[in-house]
Parts: C-alpha cells; sequence; structure tokens
C-alpha cells in the first residue's frame, strides 16, 4: 500500500504528531510524508520518502501561502505522479482545500480533524476562524474518512451534520519520544527547582487555556503546600496574567517555545501536570506527562476525561472551578505514595492504549476499507 501523509504545520506538537504518525506507518506500507520546506525531520524514523513543499509557518504567512499557486501546483502535480493509495491530511491548512479539488479522483482521502470547533484564541486567529473553520468543513466533507481523537469530538461533528459512518476514533498517540531526548539548561536553574514540589503548565499560552485560573487555584494551594512552586512554560501573550502574579516568588515563568531537550527537563522536574482548560477538544501535553510518569489536573472538557482516568492516572475537576482546582493541587502535592501510582499508572496507560503500533494498525485499517 502506498500511503501519503500531508501535514503543513512545520513546528511543535503537530511536527511531532505527524513524524511519529509517518514513522510507524512506514513499517508496514511505503509512506510519503510531505512537510513545509522548513521543518525539522530529525525525528522521522525508519523508511520515510520526506517530500518537502515551500510553507511558511505563523497564521498570517499561512493564510498567504495559500495563494501560492505555483508552489500549489507543483504539489498537486507531485501527488498525482506518485498516485498514492490513500492520502491521509494529518492537520489543518487551508491548502488541503486545493488536495480535495485537483487531485486525481481515484485517490482516497483521509482527514483528521482535530478541533470540531474552533477554540477562541488571540484576536488573528479569532478574525481568520470563519475562514479556518470553513476550509476544515469543505476538507471533512470532501474526505473518505474522517478521523477524530475522541468520541465527544465525534458526537460534535454528527451534530454538525456529518454521517457517523463516515467517523472514525483514534487515539492521539503517545509523545514518549520526549523521554529520549538529553536534559538542555537553557531555562531551568536547578537550584530553584531543587526541593521544591512543581506544578506545571505547559503549552502555548491561549485563553481557552485558563491560565488565570491555574494562578488563582495555585495561589490557595500554596497556602497548604508552602515548598510548592509553580511552572508555566510556553509562548504566548502573558501581559494578562502579569497582574495575577506580580513579583509573587512562587510562579516561575518560561514564555518562549520550549525546545525538546528543556521539555525533557521540565518535565523530569514536574510533580504533576495541570490542565485547567476553559474549552478543549484533546491535547498534546497529557501523553507528555504519562510518558514521564507524572499525574495529571485536567478539566472535564472536550475529549481530556477519555485520556485521564479520574483517581487512577489523575484528577477530573469542573472548568473554572478554582476550589475544586486547588484542592486537586494539594491532594497530589502532598500525598507522594498516591502521585507515584498515579504516575506509573499514567506509563502503562500509555504503553497499552496510546502506543502508535496500536494507532497505525487501526490507521492502516482505515486505510483497507476504504481502498477495497
Amino acid at each position: 500500500m502506498k500511503i501519503m501523509l500531508i501535514s503543513f504545520v512545520g513546528r511543535g506538537g503537530m511536527l511531532h504528531y505527524m513524524s511519529h504518525y509517518a514513522s510507524s506507518i512506514s513499517l508496514t506500507g511505503e509512506v510519503f510524508a510531505v512537510i513545509p520546506d522548513d521543518a525539522d525531520a530529525g525525528n522521522f524514523r525508519g523508511p520515510v520518502n520526506i517530500l518537502r513543499i515551500p510553507v511558511a509557518s505563523g497564521i498570517f504567512r499561512t493564510f498567504l501561502s495559500s495563494f501560492d499557486l505555483p508552489a500549489i501546483y507543483r504539489l498537486i502535480k507531485t501527488i498525482n505522479a506518485i498516485k498514492p493509495d490513500v492520502i491521509h491530511m494529518i492537520s489543518p491548512h487551508p491548502m488541503n482545500l486545493y488536495i480535495c479539488a485537483f487531485c486525481d479522483r481515484g485517490i482516497k482521502q483521509v482527514y483528521t480533524l482535530h478541533d470540531p470547533e474552533l477554540h477562541e484564541e488571540r484576536l488573528i486567529k479569532r478574525i481568520l476562524k470563519p475562514l479556518l473553520s470553513l476550509a476544515d468543513d469543505i476538507t471533512a466533507s470532501r474526505a473518505d474518512k474522517v478521523i477524530v481523537h475522541g468520541n465527544s469530538l465525534k458526537d460534535i461533528c454528527v451534530r454538525k451534520g456529518m454521517p457517523e459512518n463516515k467517523i472514525e476514533v483514534i487515539p492521539m498517540g503517545s509523545f514518549s519520544f520526549f523521554t529520549e531526548h538529553g536534559q538542555g539548561s537553557g531555562s531551568i536553574p536547578g537550584d530553584r527547582f531543587a526541593s521544591k514540589k512543581i506544578a506545571l503548565f505547559f503549552g502555548r499560552i491561549e485563553p481557552y487555556k485558563g491560565l488565570d485560573h491555574f494562578i488563582n487555584a495555585a495561589k490557595q494551594a500554596a497556602q497548604a503546600v508552602p515548598d510548592a512552586l509553580f511552572v508555566i512554560a510556553g509562548r504566548g501573550n502573558m501581559k494578562p496574567y502579569e497582574r495575577l502574579i506580580r513579583d509573587d516568588g512562587r510562579f516561575f515563568i518560561i514564555n518562549k517555545y520550549i525546545p525538546d531537550d528543556e521539555v525533557n527537563q521540565l518535565f523530569s522536574a514536574s510533580d504533576i501536570v495541570v490542565l485547567p482548560y476553559i474549552s478543549a477538544t484533546q491535547s498534546g501535553v497529557v501523553p507528555v506527562a504519562y510518558a514521564f510518569k507524572k499525574p495529571v489536573i485536567v478539566t472535564g472538557v472536550g475529549s481530556l476525561p477519555e485520556i485521564v482516568d479520574d483517581g487512577i492516572t489523575g484528577l477530573i475537576v469542573p472548568p473554572k472551578d478554582i476550589k475544586c482546582l486547588s484542592g486537586a493541587m494539594i491532594r497530589l502535592l502532598t500525598d507522594d505514595g498516591l502521585r507515584k501510582e498515579m504516575g506509573e499508572n499514567a506509563y502503562e496507560k500509555m504503553k497499552n492504549e496510546l502506543s502508535w503500533e496500536k494507532i497505525s494498525g487501526m490507521s492502516l485499517d482505515i486505510y483497507k476499507k476504504i481502498i477495497s
């Protein structure tokens, strides 16, 4: 079987997802991976054929690249020349529309729909949200199969009118490769982290992720856990949250894109990982935490409760509930035995339910189904 995986995102979690998906699938079929020309291909493994296309990163440049007709022509020509059995569009992008419209009709198409409902994010994304949402809807409607990362996300698609038999549910997958990276020394002072109980908020700073609730809950938790340190790590606009933190010594902020080696260092040093999201579809932060044997605290939104076993691999709390969130932090930060047990359970869940071997098997079944 000849499979072409396409992602127009050349950095961060989506590139990690793409590289491990491609590497796993390549063990059972001939795989071509189409990625941006500035993407780091270092995490691809196995016999993956890398094809690069000139797609720029950043929301404005991403939008403009959708009108780069020479690049689009070369992409379509390449696809039709290789003529794979299946094209699998891994990430959202307006350029997916050209694939739907101009690729050979004999090539089957699969689309991974990460966010059936787009988040309310920073201003530029809110402005472009109708266009991005329309591109998602058209790509999904033209695909032979649509993959989502949770049953709750499938329900959203069905409510929006998508045929139920068109939708397949596959977990996001393990991000255990972060444990293989060496630990960088750029952002994390060992003396500051020593002898502390560390609660980590990790990822891009966006309003829907509830960072203000994390900060307010952390202040309450700190009264019961005096040796706690609350770490906020990720790029994005921190200005709306500065008044909540000010010069509070209980917080440590790394406001930048976190490279892979520092991801290792951050998660290794942390005791728990907190996702206080107001809304969500899914998150790659949970499988990263599991890879480092860290229990998580998540809110019961989107498909997050589907990958967190409450009281076993972590704790689930209501969104926007500061009291419950701080109570969950206190419970895990003060109970070393419980925290360790949950961390071990999380690691086993990752190995058994989120392995790329399992996910590639489920994907190949879908490909075979639509080809036959």
